[in-house]
């Protein structure tokens, strides 16, 4: 396995990394840091890598990796986050030729300015859609738990933030959740003094989110 990881981290230090499996996939660009959705210096660029099939060396994809601003009140730095995703993934295949693109990553789509969560997702879809990518449905509903509204009272609520869009590979989902997301099925996870989930707690609160591509289908 190779791993990259980005330089910028934001004021946190909070790195991307995208890996791959060396004997399956070779790089061809990368790792391309992508510093133009960082909107203030505490945010993370986007990483990108283009890779190529070692044994179909016709088959080549570009990866993007993003994690976007957080939080209801940063709704419209997430908005411009997604614009000028959107603008370089258009640069790009036009650089390149090569129509085959996955965006994926931590969207935070919270909602806010107005907007409910779903709201912000559609407008989301929107934007990026104007780039040919569409997004790939997760089949279990959501990939991350958060305390909720209100006084912390050991239930959590369900959300969807962690998003894949894809254009020019047809053969592309549908995602999945695993861990607690798919243990609970996105329905209120209880975890209270004594109740405590493991993964959730100890691990993340976002879930593994996994999806496949047949790559006969590409074309």
């Amino acid at each position: 396995m190779r791993v990259l990881f980005s330089q910028g981290g934001g004021r946190a230090g909070q790195h991307l990394a995208i890996t791959w499996n060396a004997d399956r996939f070779e790089l061809v660009d990368g790792p391309i840091e992508i510093s133009s959705i960082a909107v203030t210096p505490d945010l993370r660029p986007g990483l990108a890598v283009r890779l190529r099939s070692v044994n179909q060396p016709e088959i080549d994809f570009t990866g993007v990796e993003v994690h976007l601003d957080s939080g209801r009140d940063d709704h419209d730095n997430r908005m411009d986050q997604v614009r000028l995703l959107t603008a370089w993934v258009e640069e790009w295949v036009a650089a390149t030729g090569d129509p085959d693109v996955v965006v994926l990553g931590d969207f935070n789509t919270m909602g806010g300015g107005g907007l409910s969560p779903r709201d912000e997702l559609y407008a989301v879809d929107a934007i990026v859609g104007a780039a040919g990518l569409s997004r790939v449905e997760n089949a279990t509903g959501c990939s991350q738990y958060w305390e909720g509204p209100g006084r912390p009272d050991g239930v959590f609520r369900s959300s969807l933030l962690d998003l894949v869009y894809v254009r020019g590979l047809e053969g592309a989902g549908p995602a999945r959740s695993w861990l607690h997301c798919e243990r609970f099925r996105c329905a209120d996870l209880v975890s209270r003094a004594g109740q405590e989930d493991g993964t959730f707690f100890d691990v993340s609160d976002h879930c593994p989110v996994t999806f496949e591509v047949a790559l006969d289908a590409m074309p």
